[in-house]
């Protein structure tokens, strides 16, 4: 396995490297700052999974050019190791590394520059510059969830552009632009590729969170091989030598999070629309396809270390091509079937044995238009730093 970190960010980031520590020092004066001395924390964090599932699985989703590609037995994806920097109350640095089970090596993960002013109203505005996560709202399960392979074709999506947040009080507000990399198919327009936006809102028992996003232009192949894994790239030659689809997409989350005591409830709903058309060598159709996700969580801390959660998961995905050869591109494309409704239930124990270490086993039905399918998970994390 081998660190895919290029020498000119290890460059910069020997002098610079994104949000570390908060930088709580304010002065009288709305826009004073107290002198500090730069800290470094260095991290690191172990995730080893086993997966065991039947080789029919996973299911290839009808989505034109996403695929999904899970491996399957010992699975270390998700094990990091990260450097973060305060250098001034208001300017952090951050670079990290997380292994791919996918590439089967370790892959760059963040590498951001923070910049944080606070008001004198105690109003945090912060700036983060660099590849990131322009969402954020994987949960705590072994098994990536049918929304983010249903999205991207990955278990996470990250990419390089800049994040503004705002957070006053129980609110917070994000405004994102990003290259679109890490979305399959988006290309810069303008040097734009995606843009998303988001506002939270926590209080009490009680946490909302909404986020949109627009996908100015989008191409890629329809033609790939949905057991072939994710792929970031661009089509080229479309309508010539490819089938590929060319248009443009939006996005929609919404989430809501209860908790009182021992018990904690999470419902997400969401939506990608994608317009546009699909063009090849034995014609071309308008595209409108729309995925709608749906997820339930239920959760019961069983002791203060030990935490019972039940999960459900749904899809319903909805394809209509029009034109000369519709037919046919769709059935190239995968997505023949317009009406398909994937869904998988699981449970999972997880014991927090100490601060830093946690084991836990999930148990999942896969169900699909093929029948039921059953997953078992294993997995223990390690987390701990290696300096401060």
């Amino acid at each position: 396995m081998r660190t895919c970190l290029p020498i000119h960010v290890l460059a910069i980031l020997a002098s610079l490297s994104a949000f570390a520590h908060d930088g709580d020092t304010h002065g009288e004066a709305e826009n004073t700052v107290a002198k500090a001395t730069p800290s470094h924390h260095v991290r690191a964090s172990i995730n080893v999974r086993h997966l065991d599932a039947p080789n029919t699985w996973p299911t290839a989703l009808p989505l034109p050019g996403i695929g999904f590609e899970q491996p399957r037995g010992m699975l270390y994806g998700d094990s990091s190791l990260a450097w973060q920097a305060t250098w001034l109350p208001w300017l952090q640095t951050e670079i990290s590394t997380a292994y791919d089970d996918n590439s089967k090596r370790f892959e760059t993960d963040h590498v951001t520059l923070g910049l944080q002013y606070r008001t004198a109203n105690d109003q945090k505005i912060a700036l983060s510059l660099g590849r990131q996560s322009p969402l954020d709202t994987q949960p705590a399960w072994a098994l990536p969830t049918l929304r983010d392979t249903a999205l991207i074709g990955h278990d996470h999506w990250h990419d390089d552009g800049a994040k503004l947040t705002v957070q006053q009080g129980a609110w917070q507000g994000t405004l994102g632009a990003y290259s679109g990399r890490g979305y399959p198919g988006a290309k810069s327009a303008n040097t734009i590729g995606a843009w998303l936006s988001g506002i939270q809102w926590r209080q009490g028992h009680w946490a909302l969170q909404a986020d949109i996003g627009y996908l100015p232009k989008l191409e890629r192949i329809t033609q790939a091989d949905n057991h072939a894994g994710h792929s970031h790239s661009h089509s080229g030659g479309c309508g010539i030598d490819r089938d590929c689809l060319r248009g443009h997409g939006w996005l929609g989350l919404m989430k809501a999070g209860w908790q009182q005591g021992a018990i904690y409830l999470t419902a997400e709903a969401g939506k990608r629309r994608e317009n546009g058309e699909i063009a090849g060598q034995l014609g071309i159709a308008t595209y409108q396809g729309d995925t709608t996700n749906l997820a339930l969580e239920a959760g019961w801390h069983w002791t203060d270390t030990t935490t019972l959660a039940a999960r459900h998961e749904q899809l319903a995905l909805h394809h209509q091509l029009k034109g000369p050869g519709a037919n046919t591109l769709a059935t190239q494309a995968g997505i023949a079937n317009s009406e398909y409704r994937p869904q998988r239930n699981g449970l999972r124990l997880n014991w927090q044995a100490t601060a830093t270490h946690s084991f836990a086993v999930e148990a999942w039905q896969d169900r699909t238009q093929t029948g039921h399918q059953n997953l078992f998970l294993t997995q223990w994390r390690y987390a701990f730093d290696l300096a401060k």
